[in-house]
C-alpha cells in the first residue's frame, strides 16, 4: 500500500486532520475529549510544538500545529498512539482506532494561518452539531475569545490590534461573519494536497525540500510532483476561457457543458482532488461519474479544440 508524502521541516506550519476507522466515534464523553487535549498538551514541551487551533468532533480531529524541530511523525505518533491506548483500555476493545495514517497539508504561515484557524472552528456549524459557535465545547475558538488553554494567541495582535483584548473581538467578528457564507476547503486549493501557499513558497519547498528529501518509491505523490497544479488555478483559467461564474460549474442539465467535461479532465489530470472533491466542484458529482467522465474526454480529447490551449496555460503556470 503507497503512502503519502510527509514534508517535515523546522517551523512548520501543519493542518492535522485525522477520522476514526470507518468513520466511527473516536470520542463518546466529554472526558474523552479532555484526554485528547491533555495528550497534546504534554506534546507541547515533550517536543517543541505550538498549537495554534484544535477542533474535535465525534469522528474525527483537526490541528493547526506549527514543529520547531523537523519531527511532525513523532509528535503525531505520540498523541495518536497515547490516545488509542486511553480510548482502547477504556472502552475494551483493540486494534485500530483511526483510519489509516493522519492528513497533513503543510501551510505557509503568513498567508493562510488566519484563514485555517477559521476554517477549523468553523467546524462545529459546518457539521450542523450547533448554531452558535460559542457554545461548543470542545474546539480552540473559546480559548481566542476568553483566554486560557493550550493555543497560542499571541499572533492575533499581528493581524487586528496590538491590545490582545481588542485583537480577540476583532477576531470574533472575524470568525462569526462567515458562518452562513464560508465555503474556504483547504485540499482544494492545496498543492498535491500537501503544500498550501503562494507559488513562491510551493516552489521554495519543491526545491529545497523536496528535491532533497530521501524519497520511497512507496510514497503516492512524488512521481508527480513536478507536474501538479493548483486546483484554484485551473479553476481560474476554465473561468476566464469560458467566461463563466462559480455557479455555472455547478449547473446541472440532462448534458455537461463543454466547461465542466473539461473542467474534471483537467482537475482531475494535474491536481490530487479526490474524485468526489472534484464532484463537488460541479455541483455535487459521483465518484463514477467524474471517473466516466474523465476517461470520456482523455478518450476523445482530439475534438476540444479548447483543450491544448488550456493545457499549455496551465502548464506555463498562466490565469
Amino acid at each position: 500500500m503507497s503512502r503519502p508524502l510527509r514534508l517535515e521541516i523546522k517551523d512548520g506550519l501543519y493542518h492535522i486532520f485525522s477520522r476514526g476507522i470507518e468513520k466511527r466515534r473516536i470520542f463518546y464523553e466529554p472526558y474523552d475529549y479532555q484526554k485528547f487535549i491533555d495528550i497534546a498538551s504534554s506534546a507541547i514541551p515533550k517536543y517543541k510544538i505550538v498549537v495554534y487551533a484544535y477542533a474535535l468532533m465525534n469522528n474525527h480531529y483537526h490541528l493547526l500545529l506549527k514543529t520547531l524541530e523537523s519531527n511532525l511523525s513523532i509528535v503525531l505518533h505520540y498523541i495518536n498512539t497515547s490516545y488509542v491506548g486511553y480510548f482502547n483500555y477504556k472502552y475494551k476493545r483493540g486494534g485500530h482506532l483511526f483510519q489509516g495514517r493522519y492528513k497533513s497539508i503543510l501551510v505557509e504561515s503568513d498567508a493562510y494561518l488566519l484563514e485555517l484557524s477559521r476554517y477549523i472552528h468553523l467546524q462545529p456549524v459546518k457539521n450542523s452539531i450547533v448554531k452558535n459557535l460559542i457554545d461548543y465545547s470542545w474546539t480552540s475558538y473559546k480559548n481566542y475569545i476568553n483566554g486560557g488553554g493550550i493555543v497560542n494567541t499571541s499572533w492575533l495582535t499581528d493581524y487586528f490590534s496590538k491590545n490582545l483584548n481588542n485583537a480577540r473581538k476583532e477576531y470574533r467578528r472575524f470568525i462569526e461573519d462567515k458562518i452562513k457564507s464560508y465555503d474556504f476547503e483547504p485540499s482544494r486549493v492545496a498543492y498535491k494536497n500537501i503544500i498550501l501557499g503562494s507559488t513562491g513558497f510551493i516552489k521554495k519547498i519543491k526545491e529545497n525540500v523536496i528535491s532533497t528529501a530521501n524519497l520511497s518509491k512507496e510514497i503516492t505523490h512524488y512521481r508527480f510532483l513536478k507536474e501538479a497544479y493548483s486546483s484554484q488555478k485551473i479553476i481560474n483559467i476554465l473561468k476566464n476561457y469560458y467566461k463563466i461564474g462559480g455557479h455555472d460549474l455547478k449547473e446541472k442539465d440532462k448534458k455537461l457543458f463543454e466547461y465542466q467535461r473539461i473542467g474534471i479532465y483537467l482537475l482531475k489530470k494535474y491536481t490530487g482532488l479526490r474524485l468526489k472533491e472534484i464532484g463537488d466542484v460541479f455541483g455535487g458529482r459521483y465518484n463514477t461519474f467524474v471517473s466516466k467522465v474523465y476517461r470520456q474526454v482523455e478518450e476523445t480529447k482530439d475534438k476540444y479544440n479548447s483543450l491544448k490551449y488550456l493545457i499549455k496555460k496551465i502548464e506555463d503556470g498562466e490565469e
